[in-house]
């Protein structure tokens, strides 16, 4: 599995800060699927655990330790944007509530005709693009199992 990873407003060192970068990291390196329960799994497996934003339970993060909220979204399916959007609310709501200090959010990396960039692409770029009301510590990791696909490094240098 090839992970690409992008700190926005200050994410990565919040997380260093907190003594979860590395672990992070290497969780990320343990997947060996992108199917969404399975990269979930990896985060259980080292203590991680869902949690809510909200005392009736509606809207559980996927994973959450140390104030360290993590979304996986759109890695074994095509997602609209919006449902990434979406996730950024979230990370604010996290943070409205007291309860989030940084968000991760972990997509795929896909190069086809439709999604041209591919989701981490295009998630970075909305990241940029939002950062005057985003401003909320967000790491973003792409994954993808294509040995080819390090074009990525190539589109982001652009």
């Amino acid at each position: 599995m090839k992970a690409h990873y992008h700190s926005h407003f200050g994410a990565e060192e919040t997380l260093e800060q907190k003594g979860l970068l590395n672990e992070l990291r290497a969780v990320v390196e343990s997947i060996v699927s992108l199917e969404h329960d399975e990269i979930v799994a990896a985060f259980i497996s080292k203590g991680w655990e869902p949690y809510p934003i909200f005392s009736d339970r509606q809207y559980d993060c996927d994973a959450y330790k140390q104030r360290v909220v993590v979304e996986v979204e759109g890695v074994d399916k095509d997602r609209v944007i919006d449902y990434y959007h979406c996730k950024f609310f979230r990370f604010l709501a996290w943070r409205d509530v007291s309860k989030g200090d940084v968000g991760i959010l972990i997509t795929g990396v896909r190069k086809t005709s439709e999604f041209a960039n591919g989701t981490y692409l295009a998630m970075k770029n909305d990241l940029n693009t939002f950062s005057k009301t985003l401003q909320f510590p967000i790491y973003l990791v792409g994954l993808h199992e294509d040995p080819l696909l390090n074009c990525v490094h190539e589109i982001e240098a652009s």
